[in-house]
């Protein structure tokens, strides 16, 4: 049997190798995605809403004023 050697380095030189993370450093990357995920949701959870009342209340006690949207959003509908 061969050791395969050369394939095992090519392997680790393109993937890279396993490192070990300690406690710390473990829980301070899960506290990190919980607190960005938080983030994401809340501003789902006020931004959306808040956006939908403003175009509903636009539509309908002001009959001559049109929705704009902001330029970011509106360079992708043309």
């Amino acid at each position: 049997m061969a050791c395969n050697c050369k394939k095992k380095i090519e392997i680790e030189d393109k993937y890279g190798v396993p490192v070990n993370e300690t406690f710390l450093e473990k829980c301070y990357r899960y506290t990190y995605r919980c607190i960005l995920f938080a983030i994401a949701i809340l501003i789902a959870l006020v931004v959306t809403p808040t956006l939908v009342f403003i175009a509903l209340y636009k539509m309908i006690f002001k009959n001559s004023e049109p929705i704009v949207l902001p330029e970011f959003m509106s360079k992708y509908m043309r």
